[in-house]
This record gives structure tokens, sequence and C-alpha cells, in this order.
């Protein structure tokens, strides 16, 4: 298969797909990795995700860790909430430079036997139900491709996504932004994010580490000055903290943002990823996680269906799941960049009434934690889940003296937990069920599992089938998790106790 895009979304989703032994060629028109910082904030739920693949833990050494977010406006704090989700071991969000997200992502996709053709362009395709045939074009001159799949991670101007004749629906925001990577000196938050709303645009200022801070604004739309030191320093000083300024500028960038969403991300044997489905403003810090959770998302189902273990019904369920959560990252951040920078002196006035409330809320803290976090997201309707979709839970699982996380366990196939007091015909009885789904479900018991109940969780880490266990007879719970996996997981045999 082919990957179009090396960024962090299709670095992710190509490693993944190597790393269970699947061909994929990943191509770049750029001659290198990115070198510039530009996206920072990893969310608690895309380092489970991390966890899950293997390699949690150079993200863990290179982070900065935030633990909490403040608003202020015009000196004074509308509220302070903090961001340590209790049911995650990752209780902080991780501030890791993007060229050193893509590093890492790189050094694992070589690790497992992957490769990024740099200085490839993608310049055409054709579908057919067998696959698709692409061109490319490089320094070698063009070339023709054939690839069973291909997926467009190439940006928010995809080629891959013009090609297939999906738009791109949605809008532009009517001010510019622009960024500062800068060194500061005096009072610079740390170990949190603020947020600060203005009459003349928001300003967010982010620590990357101790004494660096990237800086966030919104401007005028017609802005067309360099964004230099002064201006940084010049903005802090409008609508920032007291006692803090900018030293020295690393990096800057002007820009404009758009909310916007293709009209689907799957189309015959062509997918779509990361910003080539779905933009929306920088303020919440989603972007590169909702891209790189499309890639989570997607690679064991492409995985499934090119090792045999998955029909062709499990692919649509990825749009069907995606979209749903692009399309309410892009509504809340719409909300919160809005809210942020209004100058309505009522809209303003309400903000600055209710947020302190809201900060003080117990419920909407916990809530807003959740969906910033990632860990919200829901899979509920979903044609291969039954239930609520949920994340599953990073439990303990232990057998004997054995104790592993169940995120250490997930191997890239379902896993279906069962308490290890669950009589021994029905213990027999998953065992032989799993059997019959060859290698595409594995089966655990744990001491941990107090409750007597079966749960069958995605290789993404998400609940597919919880239900509970009565008494000796298992053949209810088989039923039910049959008819998921019969939905879109082909199975060798019948398995003998399902009715």
């Amino acid at each position: 298969m082919l990957v179009a895009g090396a960024g962090p979304v299709g670095l992710f989703l190509a490693q993944q797909l190597v790393a269970r032994g699947r061909s994929v060629r990943l191509v770049e028109a750029r001659t290198n990795q990115s070198e510039h910082s530009k996206a920072l904030a990893i969310m608690p739920r895309t380092m489970e995700a991390f966890a899950v693949a293997g390699f949690c833990a150079p993200f863990e050494n290179a982070a900065y860790r935030l633990n909490a977010a403040t608003i202020l406006t015009h000196r004074q704090v509308l509220g302070r909430i903090p961001i340590e989700p209790a049911q995650t071991r990752f209780d902080y969000i991780a501030i890791v430079p993007q060229n050193v997200t893509e590093q890492i992502l790189h050094e694992q996709l070589v690790a497992a036997g992957g490769a990024v053709e740099y200085g490839t362009e993608f310049i055409g395709l054709v579908d057919a139900p067998d696959g698709v045939t692409v061109r490319l074009r490089s320094a070698r001159g063009e070339e023709r491709s054939a690839a069973r799949f291909v997926v467009g991670c190439d940006g928010a101007h995809s080629t891959v996504r013009q090609l297939i004749g999906f738009g791109f629906e949605g809008g532009e925001y009517e001010d510019t932004f622009v960024a500062f990577d800068v060194d500061t000196v005096g009072d610079a938050p740390t170990g949190e994010m603020l947020v600060c709303p203005h009459e003349a645009g928001s300003l967010v200022l982010l620590p990357i580490t101790k004494k660096r801070q990237r800086l966030v604004a919104m401007v005028a739309r017609d802005f067309a000055a360099e964004p230099t030191l002064d201006l940084a320093n010049e903005l802090i000083g409008q609508r920032g903290p007291w006692n803090l300024g900018a030293s020295k500028l690393h990096w800057s960038s002007t820009f404009r943002i758009h909310h916007r969403q293709a009209p689907g991300m799957h189309k015959g044997s062509v997918f779509l990823a990361g910003d080539a489905a779905h933009v929306h403003s920088p303020l919440g810090g989603q972007g590169m996680n909702t891209g790189l959770g499309d890639a989570f998302n997607l690679a064991w189902k492409l995985d499934y269906v090119l090792g045999g273990y998955g029909t062709p019904n499990l692919l649509p369920s990825y749009s069907l799941e995606r979209r749903r959560v692009a399309k309410d990252v892009i509504r809340a951040t719409d909300l919160l960049t809005r809210a942020m920078a209004t100058a309505n002196p009522i809209a303003r006035g309400l903000r600055n009434y209710f947020l302190p409330r809201l900060a003080e809320n117990a419920a909407f803290r916990e809530r807003f934690v959740t969906t910033l976090s990632g860990l919200g997201v829901r899979y509920r309707n979903s044609p291969i889940v039954d239930g609520a979709g949920a994340r599953a839970p990073d439990e303990r699982l232990r057998a004997g003296d054995r104790e592993r996380r169940l995120y250490d366990v997930l191997d890239g196939r379902y896993l279906l937990v069962y308490p290890a007091s669950a009589p021994v015909t029905a213990a027999a009885a998953f065992d032989n069920f799993t059997q019959h789904y060859g290698g595409a479900v594995t089966a655990i018991s744990s001491d941990e599992i107090g409750e007597p109940f079966v749960r069958l969780v995605r290789p993404d880490a998400y609940v597919a089938v919880e239900a509970a266990l009565h008494g000796d007879d298992p053949t209810p719970v088989l039923e039910r998790l049959a008819r998921v996996l019969g939905t879109h997981v082909r199975r060798s045999a019948r398995p003998a106790l399902v009715v």
C-alpha cells in the first residue's frame, strides 16, 4: 500500500502497518523532515496510543509537562482548570515540538523496517476495485505504481483529496494568526498554558521549556507586518500577564486558519487522514492529535483486511467513526476561538461572568479535561461496536505472579478479557471461541477482573463489547461477541457454543 505525506500522521500510520508486517511505500514531497516546532501538544489519549504501539517512553522523556490551563483577561484571572486526568497514567499534556515528534516516529518506522521516500510527489491516481494505480514524480522522473490501498496524509491542500473529487466544506476565520517561539524573562507561566482573551484578539502562551514559550495571537485580517521580537513583546504587553517579556526569537510564522471537513474519509480504495480530511482552529491543541487518532484507528483495520482477517465491511467504519470525532473537534475549537476573541461587549461580559463559575464547577472541569485530553472519544453507534464504544481502561491484568497492563498486552489484535474466576466450562468456551477467529482475536484471563463480565477490546484500545457473564452458561455472551465480530472479521469455523 502507499501513504502520501510523511508528517506525524503519515509516519505513525506507516509505522503501525510496517510493524504489523505490511509492505508500505511512504512518499513525501519535501526533501527532509520538518525542522520547526509547529504543533506542540500531545494529549493523554495520544500518549496512550503510543503506549499501545510500544514506544511512549521517547515521548515521555522528551516532554515538558503541562498540568493546568489558566484564563486571564486584562490581568484578571477568570479561572484555572487543573489538567490531571485520573483515569490514565498520562495525567498531563506532553509538550513536544513537532520536529521532535517526527524524529521519534521516523526512528520507530526505520526500526520496524520502513523508510520515507523524500522528494517524491504524489501527482495522480486511478482507483479500481482491485487497487489503485498511482503516479509519482521525483528527481528520477515520473513513475506509475500499483497499491492495494492509498492513504492521503498530505495536509490541508491534499492532492489525494482533490483527485478523488472530495470538496473541503467549511470556511475561513476573518483574523490572521501569528505564532512565535521566544525565550522569556519575568513571570512566565510554568507547567500551565495561559489563554488571554482580548477584544483585539486572543493570545495563548504555551511553555515549551521553563524559559521558552510558544505565543499564538489573533491579529487583524489585513495584518502584513513581520512577526518580530518587538511584535511579540507588543502583544504580550497588550494582552498578556504583567512582568513578562520576550528576550529572543527562535521562530515565527503568520498564517490563516480554516474550519473545514471533507464529506468523507474513504472512497473506494483511497482514504484520508489528518489535515487532508479536517482542519480547525489551533486553540485547544487538537489538530495533530486528531490526525494521529485517525492513523491509529485506520492502521489496524487496513492490517486486518490486508492480512485476510477482516472483510471489506470493516473499512467503512473508519470514516463513520472518525468523521464524527473531527466534527466535534471543529465545533468545540470554533466555539473556543470565537469566545476568546469576541469584540462584542455584551458577549465579553457574559464570558467574564460565567467563566469563573464554570472553572469552579467540578462537573464542568471534568468534562473540559476529558474532552481536551481525548479520553472522552467514543464510537457509539459504530457498526463494529456493541455499546458505548468507550476507551478501554488501561487496567492491571494479573494471572498468578505475572502482572501486566492492558495496553502493554494489546498486540495489534482484538483482546478478549474474562475473569480468572470464570467457570471452567466458560473459560474453555472463550478460548475455543478465539481459535475460530484465527489470528484476529486472542484471549486472556485476569485475577483483577472482579466483576463477572467479559470485555472485547479492539486493537486501538476501545471497547467493542462488554457483557455480563451469568452462571456457567457463556452462550449469551458468545452470541454478542459473534454478532459484533461477524460483521467484519472472518472466522475459520463456526464456534461450537454459539447458536
